[in-house]
């Protein structure tokens, strides 16, 4: 059954997902644009979010709500999502992981940086060389870690 279309009902999908995560590739458009569907599909069976179509890697909406189920979700979102900085910013006041998984560039920017090491001082240990020896950042990042 390698390469036929999963079924549109959601249940039906969901079952084939979560027998082969590999499967979520073939999911209907309709499926793919179904948010409650795909939120399920963050739950029930995570790794399946390795296969997901570009559209919804990139779905800017859809991975900050999927995060707030699972940060993890943030190694699946398009390069162009972990290289946006309005995004990440966003995300990095809500997600300790945010820097984790930001485009490299993103993780030398200070205004992101001190918002990630203030939701969660580990975050420091993503940062860039330059900011993890910045004073000011580092004192923040301890701040947290005490609170």
């Amino acid at each position: 059954s390698g390469g036929e279309p999963l079924p549109a009902d959601s249940e039906e999908a969901m079952e084939a997902i979560k027998e082969d995560p590999k499967a979520f590739a073939r999911a209907p458009a309709e499926l793919l644009q179904d948010r409650g569907f795909l939120l399920e599909v963050v739950r029930e069976c995570f790794e399946a979010m390795a296969f997901a179509p570009p559209e919804v890697r990139g779905d800017r909406d859809f991975i900050l709500e999927a995060a707030q189920e699972d940060a993890g979700i943030l190694a699946h979102a398009s390069t162009a999502l972990r290289g946006n900085r309005g995004f990440i910013l966003e995300l990095a006041e809500v997600e300790s992981l945010a820097l984790e998984h930001a485009s490299e560039e993103l993780r030398g920017d200070r205004e992101i940086v001190m918002a990630a090491v203030e939701t969660n001082g580990e975050s420091l240990a993503h940062a860039s060389a330059e900011l993890k020896a910045d004073r000011e950042v580092v004192a923040r990042a301890i701040a947290d870690d005490g609170a």
